[in-house]
């Protein structure tokens, strides 16, 4: 009954929309990278377009590559201590990415071009975590500042941990 009750309070689920999900070498806004990206655009419903890029840091001037192998290493080993897995490799950024710089700038398009074609914005956990990420990497890297409005993504984390305790969420 709750999702019907959440349709109702928000006005239905929007059948264009863009989910997007981050991996990243930690917690940290400030610090931290993200190693990759990956989206799903929704068009009238239907899975229109796929992609997940690996971030090569590896060849990045700006990153302390030691840093970076031993950050990998122990963001792998803290998820493992709880029972979650992190399968990105050091030697994946380098074997399987792609200029980091030319990705975030095709992400920052793609974004202001889908919030002007009016379409959702869908992530699990984004409200606290993967959008102030992204946008603050958009900001260190790009020099370019984007926000997400209150009310313009559906973090499934929060419609997941409110369904759990039979609550919903508000706007």
């Amino acid at each position: 009954h709750w999702l019907a009750a959440l349709q109702g309070q928000f006005g239905g689920f929007p059948r264009d929309l863009l989910v997007l999900d981050l991996e990243t070498t930690g917690f940290s806004k400030a610090n931290d990278l993200i190693v990759s990206i990956g989206h799903v655009i929704v068009e009238d419903g239907v899975v229109a377009d796929r992609m997940e890029a690996f971030l090569n840091w590896a060849d990045h001037p700006g990153v302390n590559q030691v840093w970076l192998e031993d950050k990998m290493r122990y963001t792998a080993e803290k998820m493992a201590e709880r029972g979650r897995t992190y399968q990105i490799s050091y030697a994946d950024l380098y074997q399987k990415g792609v200029e980091p710089i030319g990705v975030l700038e095709s992400y920052y398009q793609l974004l202001v071009e889908m919030r002007a074609a009016g379409y959702g914005f869908v992530m699990h956990n984004g409200y606290n975590f993967d959008a102030p990420f992204l946008c603050n990497h958009f900001h260190r890297w790009l020099g370019k500042d984007l926000a997400f409005g209150d009310n313009e993504i559906w973090d499934t984390g929060v419609i997941e941990k409110a369904s759990q305790i039979n609550s919903i969420p508000d706007r």
